[in-house]
């Protein structure tokens, strides 16, 4: 999460701190949409990546997409969720937007839930100060996820030796301090981390330590329905837009939701097993 510390100081909260809950991020909302006339928060719509920053706020409220295979959108936790999303999008404490990063930039909004990969952009052309935060709990409350490198089983040796190669550069202790550096990503090395260079620009980009921080505190691997259920971020995004943009029944869209999923994974899922 990113912050806003200018608003947070009008509006009379911590600016050294995000909400610790969700239920106390609804208070700030309020102090916030009082007295600043502002969504408190800008999120990504279905098309990009909603289901993903609505991963770790189901978590919060001991929902799931899923148990394993088992879809989980009908659950007690899950359903709370997604109709207290849909309540803070009501109240005008949430905005859906497509390009939220501008919006939080330009100051349109006070919080910003997007990537780690944000901060080296929000870093230049951000016209207002921030601060990094966790995302509200309980713990966990964040997914963790990304890109990887692969090197196929069926390529010559000859590539097969090349690819180590390349996985080794754009990995190695040096390549990633560098990477992080530049874009806001969590190093892919825990020796990057100790390295002088590192404890040197952590000191002094304090918003950077965030992300590593929230790593060991806050975080746990996502739901197999969205990451291997095939089509499974786009059919929650698209849920997640039915009761957000839409403004639709969530028990209802979550049913169907929950049935789609189910019929994928006897469909295509099980056979494999």
């Amino acid at each position: 999460m990113y912050w806003n510390t200018d608003d947070l100081q009008a509006a009379g909260l911590p600016t050294d701190r995000g909400p610790e809950t969700w239920q106390e991020f609804d208070k700030w909302a309020q102090k916030i949409k009082a007295d600043l006339n502002k969504p408190a928060l800008t999120i990504p719509d279905g098309s990009n990546y909603l289901d993903w920053y609505f991963q770790g706020m189901v978590w919060a409220f001991d929902g799931a997409y899923s148990d394993e295979w088992t879809p989980t959108f009908t659950s007690p936790g899950t359903i709370e969720a997604g109709k207290f999303l849909q309540d803070q999008v009501r109240k005008g404490h949430v905005e859906i937007s497509t390009d939220p990063t501008v919006a939080f930039g330009n100051g349109n909004v006070s919080g910003l839930l997007q990537s780690t990969g944000s901060l080296g952009g929000l870093n230049k052309s951000a016209t207002v100060p921030f601060i990094t935060t966790f995302l509200p709990g309980p713990s966990p409350s964040a997914a963790t996820g990304g890109a990887g490198l692969a090197i196929p089983n069926g390529i010559s040796d000859e590539r097969k030796a090349n690819a180590v190669k390349f996985a080794d550069f754009m990995t190695n202790e040096e390549n990633t301090i560098t990477f992080s550096q530049a874009t806001g990503y969590m190093p892919v090395r825990k020796d990057a981390v100790t390295n002088p260079r590192e404890e040197q620009f952590l000191n002094e980009n304090p918003n950077a330590r965030t992300a590593i921080e929230q790593l060991g505190e806050n975080t746990q691997p996502q739901d197999y329905a969205r990451v291997f259920v095939p089509g499974g971020g786009q059919r929650i995004g698209a849920a997640l837009d039915r009761i957000t943009i839409g403004n639709e029944d969530v028990e209802t869209v979550f049913d169907e939701l929950n049935k789609e999923t189910e019929q994928v994974v006897k469909r295509d899922i099980e056979p494999k097993l």
